[in-house]
């Protein structure tokens, strides 16, 4: 029949046929591994833990492609390196040290439009890599050998974006040569998308943890200051009406040192109200932008000095001496009212977190802005300093237990209090240092502390003012 040859032509060769089986076979294996993929970064746990993501995502691939080492490495825009992250070689996963970073070369790797970095599948492609980026090519060969010494032959190396944001580098090597295709790397590319979702959604999962946190632990602060506060008010103001209801009651039987004594007892209980109240009022007007400053010329020595006296009552009664070394020329730009306070919530604290009878030691000195910024420790800020301007530092030393190192960051924070002053008799609010940071800084100066946390070595608070000539 004529029609015979005709339909035979018609007909797809059996190689033909086998191919497109082949080809639907691949296609099949896939989309089973992009599904396969899509199930674990939608899954809770890709939200807590990437390398299980990580892991997952290497299973599946290494069932579909030639792969003999693996990696994922993520772009850390805080630090501005790529933290190495996960790595395989011949199946076995790859350990290293924590925020191991790679060279900085790669980052310039990372603003570059293309989405893969590099690819080649032969030996002759990987010498054209060498010609066209030499940089890179010896970072690979000679500061990122594998572990086993063995050299790649084939590679894939791409960009993870999320939209136009660059977050990592994926990376799969062959040590065979003609291991990879330009159908890998379409299905690396898809991959490496997936992978970019389940950063950003770890990395807002964690930011949502960490706000969580910081709201109840505010909270937690908030309830523990109006708890502490009730009682702290509560026990200056009873020790007044106490000693005022004695002198009421039985005056025409105290004797007249027992009277003053009484008196000065009642007189300091109710200074140690005010000092409470007025931190609490001042907390809220900082907080608000509503306290006013009144700065100008004063001598330094002259509200150091009131501040002692006021103090002078428990110094005699405990016996505790007070050195000052402070020069009478020096002046600083300060309110005078708001500096007392400052010195009143040091000293204060001196006196009441170190034994009697040992002493306190005060003194100033006059420092460049360069000095001055070289005592101050790198972790502290220090926005508030003009580097035109001369400063005045007061040092206040005491000699009592110190301040372990890991409590000092939060020290100047609001509603801080220390765990053994918690669990001591002494009264706080935990605004007296957060209140003197904001006063210092409100003033143009700094304040900071200084403390090896060991028992009977003490602290140093250091408060620095504009110095006025």
């Amino acid at each position: 029949m004529d029609s015979f040859p005709d339909f035979q032509k018609d007909v797809t060769s059996r190689e033909q046929i086998v191919e497109l089986q082949e080809e639907a076979r691949r296609a099949r294996e896939e989309l089973r591994v992009l599904t396969k993929v899509s199930n674990v970064l939608l899954s809770p746990e890709a939200l807590r833990d990437l390398q299980t993501v990580y892991r997952t995502i290497y299973q599946q691939l290494k069932s579909l492609l030639p792969i003999d080492f693996f990696a994922i490495d993520r772009y850390d825009q805080r630090q501005e390196k790529i933290i190495q992250e996960f790595k395989v070689e011949d199946g076995e996963i790859l350990s290293f040290p924590a925020n191991k970073a790679l060279p900085p070369l790669f980052l310039e790797f990372l603003g570059q439009e293309e989405q893969a970095l590099i690819f080649y599948s032969t030996q002759e492609e990987w010498m054209r890599i060498k010609a066209a980026m030499p940089r890179l090519a010896d970072t690979l060969e000679n500061d990122l050998s594998l572990p086993s010494g063995r050299k790649p032959r084939s590679g894939i190396s791409l960009v993870i974006r999320h939209e136009k944001e660059p977050l990592g580098i994926l990376t799969a090597l062959s040590f065979k040569e003609h291991s990879f295709e330009r159908q890998h790397l379409d299905m690396l590319i898809a991959i490496s998308m997936q992978i970019a979702i389940a950063i950003k959604n770890a990395s807002m999962y964690s930011e949502l943890r960490q706000a969580l946190k910081i709201a109840q632990e505010s909270e937690r602060l908030q309830n523990h200051f109006l708890m502490t506060a009730s009682h702290e008010l509560r026990t200056p103001l009873t020790a007044v009406q106490g000693y005022l209801e004695l002198l009421d009651t039985f005056s025409g039987t105290l004797s007249e040192d027992t009277k003053k004594q009484f008196l000065s007892n009642a007189h300091r209980a109710s200074e140690e109200l005010g000092l409470l109240l007025g931190n609490i009022m001042d907390a809220s007007r900082i907080d608000q932008d509503k306290v006013e400053m009144h700065l100008r010329s004063i001598r330094l020595l002259d509200p150091i000095c009131t501040i002692v006296e006021i103090m002078e009552p428990l110094l005699i009664r405990e016996s505790r001496p007070v050195e000052i070394h402070i020069p009478d020329t020096l002046y600083v730009i300060a309110d005078e009212l708001r500096f007392r306070q400052v010195m009143l919530n040091l000293i204060g604290n001196a006196l009441k977190y170190s034994p009697a009878p040992q002493g306190i030691a005060i003194r100033a000195e006059s420092l460049t802005y360069d000095q001055l910024t070289d005592r101050i420790p790198l972790t502290k800020q220090i926005a508030p300093l003009s580097v035109q301007q001369r400063y005045a530092v007061v040092a206040l030393r005491d000699w009592g237990p110190g301040i372990a190192p890991e409590d000092q960051q939060r020290l100047f924070t609001k509603f801080m209090r220390l765990n053994r002053a918690i669990n001591s008799t002494q009264r706080g609010a935990g605004l007296g240092l957060y209140l003197c940071r904001q006063l210092t800084e409100a003033m143009n100066g700094y304040i900071w502390m200084e403390s090896e946390g060991i028992p009977g070595e003490g602290s140093t608070f250091y408060v620095a003012l504009p110095q006025s000539e």
